[in-house]
């Protein structure tokens, strides 16, 4: 079910162009219901990033919200993107969202071959983690784009927490003391991290700074 009630729909020629909305009372019972889902098996598995102190789903917990609606976000084949000169540099991904047969929304997002999940690679593994990146932050967006008003009312943020990593999130520092002044990053914790860190860039995907040991050092 989502917020129109699929067994009475108006259509034209089998096509469905306007959906019958229940009772705003009726919505928000069920809406809050998933929000209450959400909530517990979230906190159960660490399905969120904490960064800057605020909370963010990853992109399996926006899978889970699109179960609840009984949907699935199916994504595109990713796309390479050229510069002027033909060389690839990114690639853009667009995901659809399906509910019972029917394409109620979508995103897409693009990631660039210089973006932390693949510019410490080289050959095909750089272009391949850049193309399953992009289709990460798409899932995420495009489940965000139709069901982000239960994560809000879950109290999480909106922002899928891959974008809030990808520098897409807002650029603003909600708390100046979650900011490595030293490598220019807030630090966050999310799944199963015990402590608030970042990935040093530039020194390989093993290299973390530690935000008990940066303190420590000052």
């Amino acid at each position: 079910m989502t917020l129109a009630d699929y067994n009475d729909q108006s259509t034209f020629g089998g096509q469905l162009i306007v959906p019958v909305y229940e009772e705003p009372v009726l919505v928000m019972r069920r809406a809050t219901a998933w929000a209450d889902a959400l909530m517990e098996a979230v906190r159960a598995k660490s399905m969120l990033a904490v960064i800057g102190e605020k909370e963010y789903l990853e992109v399996e917990a926006w899978q889970l919200v699109a179960t609840f609606a009984q949907a699935h976000a199916i994504p595109r084949e990713p796309e390479p993107m050229r510069d002027g000169d033909g060389n690839i540099y990114a690639y853009s991904c667009t995901v659809d969202v399906f509910q019972h047969g029917v394409i109620v929304g979508g995103g897409t997002s693009v990631c660039g071959l210089d973006s932390f999940s693949s510019k410490d690679r080289s050959g095909t593994d750089q272009h391949k983690a850049a193309q399953s990146t992009a289709q990460t932050w798409a899932i995420s967006r495009a489940i965000k784009n139709s069901f982000g008003y239960v994560a809000k009312l879950a109290g999480f943020e909106t922002t899928p927490a891959e974008e809030m990593r990808s520098g897409g999130g807002a650029t603003a520092v909600s708390d100046p003391m979650m900011w490595c002044p030293l490598h220019k990053t807030e630090w966050f914790k999310r799944g199963r991290m015990q402590k608030f860190a970042h990935p040093i860039e530039g020194a390989g995907a093993s290299w973390w700074a530690s935000l008990v040991q940066s303190r420590r050092r000052h």
